[in-house]
């Protein structure tokens, strides 16, 4: 990755386990991190990087967007706009913190800690629903 790249890592939603131990390894990996949470369960969208991300507007956004991309994004959206879209989904940033803290003792995620390999595990171990929203709380 570039020095002034960004890292992009879509998370489906998971249980708190493996939301914290992903959020924990990024927070480790780059010092800026920034969480979305889209739709009401369908999992985290997370930019990480060296340096810091800008805080763009949607329709900032939708004007550095390839013609391609917008119909690519357009196809699941939950507005009728692209510039609503990314309004839509700025509203629900949360803070990687927030992620860490659903649980806190987790370990940061690793090849050889594949917290989300086991999800099913825990769910049949204990019955908390993994789709609570984040952006709610």
């Amino acid at each position: 990755m570039r020095a002034d790249g960004i890292l992009q890592q879509w998370l489906p939603a998971g249980d708190l386990e493996v939301r914290s131990a992903v959020a924990r390894a990024l927070k480790e990996s780059f010092p800026y991190v920034r969480v979305m949470q889209y739709g009401p369960n369908w999992g985290f969208h997370f930019l990480a990087s060296s340096q810091p991300i800008p805080n763009r507007t949607s329709a900032e956004l939708v004007q550095r967007m390839p013609a391609a991309a917008i119909q690519d994004m357009m196809e699941w959206k939950y507005e009728p706009t692209p510039e609503l879209e990314f309004a839509w989904l700025l509203k629900r940033e949360t803070s990687v913190d927030r992620l860490i803290a659903g649980d806190p003792v987790a370990p940061a995620m690793q090849d050889d800690r594949p917290v989300n390999e086991y999800f099913i595990l825990r769910e049949l171990r204990t019955p908390t629903p993994a789709t609570t929203s984040v952006a709610s709380r």
